[in-house]
């Protein structure tokens, strides 16, 4: 009789219970001495879920009684419904151990874009030599059981703890295939290799790691590593999403050529989290080819890589919410995107004690000044203070975007231009926020805000600008309404617009010349 009823297993490390691989195993008296002997068990036992129409196996839950847990092997999890929690959930303390992880017992030669002939005989010895090829003709004789999880490594030339990628060997991968995973209460210490690895085309995964904690990774690959190659796939409805949420990942040198995240075509999000103290990296995270990620009630605090936090090519979304970032060093989000689309939503947002600039953002659709106003990338009611870059551009550098603005800027600084705001064939309007900035070099030299063939609107707010604002073939527009300005210089170089003048609106009209520094005292700003 075909039962696809939830499969619950106990698991505890410290257990001593003799049974051959595959043996069933995981009650409460006779419970599985690791993790791989549980899985091995419901390879033996596992159905499909009969009552959908999707290709998943029925719930499988392990429960973990608290230890140090090593893995001899990777898991293979194609098509689980998994959740592996305490079986301890007032008081757990499971800990899985990189260092204690043993990969000798897997062997894996993988070869890309060949044709290969490959011979193999797999079966419940855990010790196996299997040859996968991705995007090749392949020609296989295979004599197969029904253990994956011991037989079938598609590594992808990467060593990992957990793999969700179809096996090549007797599976067709479609899109009724699905993976489901929730992994809960666990501590990953001290991993030398990727903790997630997904490849797929068509598989759809929904997973989630949540209450763990990942610490002194030391690993010359990715900790998480996503990779979907559907190029079929809308990226308007992404079927494949990670989250990882009241979690933290600290304390790690990832290495120059690595990264925490590197994920391609996924929906990642982070909710309810900490990244703190990673060090030794060029970029913390790698998002590209359509990827979404997302930010939530998290803190992104005391990370040192050399370019970027977060680097993000061709994205479909950034959302970042009620999260803070302080006291890192690397451009925050460094972005390059072609869509037409709302790319940015920063909203209640703490930025403060950075050193690298805080958004990086060039596109390759440079829109016209005549008509620059679409598609709005919105920061909304966040703070942005003591923000330092060794170049242009502190708070946001920005070639072809449209911006729309509110929130409290202060002390920011830049040792090129654009202590605040540098804007080259871009919109940026800035409504109701608090500024409050000083810049006492000559303008040649720097300034709080500048424009390259781009236009900017301030209203309606506290501005306190000592400095100056360097307007190149650009509009400038600033309202009088509840401003306060201190010795503002704005300096006009080469303006094209209205004959060759470049307008500037203090509540009047005034047409500055080419070439020509006017110094707008307060009684003239009061002047209607």
């Amino acid at each position: 009789m075909v039962n696809s009823d939830q499969v619950t297993l106990i698991i505890n490390t410290n257990g001593n219970n003799v049974y051959n691989n595959g043996d069933p195993c995981g009650n409460s008296t006779f419970t599985c001495n690791s993790i791989n002997d549980a899985v091995s068990y419901f390879e033996t036992i596992k159905v499909f879920n009969q009552t959908s129409e999707i290709q998943i196996y029925q719930p499988l839950k392990l429960l973990l009684d608290n230890g140090l847990y090593k893995v001899a092997n990777q898991l293979i999890l194609y098509q689980y419904n998994i959740e592996i929690s305490p079986l301890n959930e007032t008081s757990p303390n499971i800990t899985i151990d990189g260092s204690l992880i043993n990969n000798n017992n897997n062997n894996n030669n993988n070869n890309n874009n060949n044709n290969n002939n490959n011979n193999n005989n797999n079966n419940n010895n855990n010790n196996n030599n299997n040859n996968n090829n991705n995007n090749n003709n392949n020609n296989n004789n295979n004599n197969n059981n029904n253990n994956n999880n011991n037989n079938n490594n598609n590594n992808n030339n990467i060593k990992t703890f957990i793999s969700i990628s179809p096996p090549t060997i007797g599976i067709i991968e479609s899109y009724k295939s699905y993976t489901v995973f929730k992994i809960n209460g666990i501590n990953f210490l001290n991993f030398s290799f990727t903790i997630l690895y997904i490849y797929k085309t068509y598989l759809n995964v929904r997973g989630s790691f949540e209450n763990c904690n990942f610490s002194n990774y030391r690993g010359e690959l990715p900790m998480f590593y996503l990779i979907n190659n559907n190029n079929l796939i809308n990226y308007n409805s992404l079927n494949s999403s990670l989250t990882i949420r009241k979690s933290i990942i600290n304390n790690s040198n990832i290495g120059f050529n690595s990264f925490i995240f590197n994920i391609k075509k996924f929906s990642f999000i982070f909710d309810q989290s900490n990244i703190e103290s990673i060090n030794q990296c060029n970029t913390l995270g790698n998002f590209y080819d359509g990827s979404r990620l997302t930010i939530f009630n998290s803190f992104i605090n005391s990370n040192n890589c050399t370019k970027s936090i977060f680097n993000l090519n061709i994205i479909n979304y950034l959302n970042i919410f009620k999260s803070n970032f302080n006291n890192n060093k690397g451009t925050i989000f460094k972005i390059k995107f072609n869509s037409k689309e709302d790319l940015i939503s920063i909203s209640n947002c703490n930025f403060k004690n950075n050193n690298g600039g805080i958004i990086n953002l060039e596109s390759n659709e440079i829109p016209s000044i005549q008509n620059p106003k679409r598609n709005p990338q919105t920061f909304n009611n966040s703070t942005f203070l003591n923000n330092s870059i060794n170049g242009s551009g502190s708070i946001i550098y920005s070639i072809g975007a449209y911006f729309n603005i509110n929130g409290e800027f202060g002390n920011n600084t830049a040792s090129n231009q654009g202590d605040l705001i540098y804007l080259q064939d871009s919109y940026c309007s800035i409504q109701n926020s608090k500024i409050n900035q000083f810049d006492k070099r000559p303008s040649g030299e720097g300034s709080i805000i500048y424009l390259l063939r781009s236009e900017l609107i301030i209203t309606y707010g506290n501005y306190k600008i000592d400095g100056s604002i360097v307007c190149n073939s650009s509009r400038i527009t600033i309202s009088q309404n509840n401003t306060i300005f201190n010795n503002p210089r704005v300096d006009c170089h080469n303006c094209t617009f209205n004959n060759n003048n470049c307008i500037l609106s203090f509540g009047i009209k005034n047409e500055i010349s080419n070439h020509l520094i006017i110094i707008f005292l307060l009684s003239i700003l009061l002047i209607k």
